[in-house]
């Protein structure tokens, strides 16, 4: 499970921030077909700081940062960032519960 960062000194405005969290984890992702678990998590955690991160600014395309500024914030944010696995069977009512939301 991720939870949002809570950032909320700097929020601004919440445009672009499902772009970035793809991007984000895509940039964790690319090249690897055949990615383990831990490599997914890692990703979900990169997505969730770059989505943090576009939130500090207004709109979508605003102050989009180098590779060393995304760097610098994602791993300033690390000890709030870790993504949480659930390996419990009550897990599969809230996800059988989002799958029928979805399927409406």
């Amino acid at each position: 499970m991720a939870r949002p960062i809570n950032d909320e000194k700097n929020f601004v405005d919440s445009t672009g921030a499902g772009d970035a969290y793809c991007a984000g984890m895509v940039s964790r992702l690319k090249g690897d077909k055949n990615f383990s678990a831990e490599s997914f998590k890692e990703a979900m955690e990169r997505g969730r700081s770059w989505a943090s991160y576009a939130c500090n600014s207004y709109g979508g395309a605003n102050n989009c940062p180098s590779k060393e500024q995304i760097d610098s914030y994602h791993d300033s944010k690390t000890k709030e960032n870790a993504v949480v696995v659930y390996e419990d069977d009550a897990m599969k009512d809230v996800i059988a519960l989002v799958d029928s939301m979805l399927e409406k």
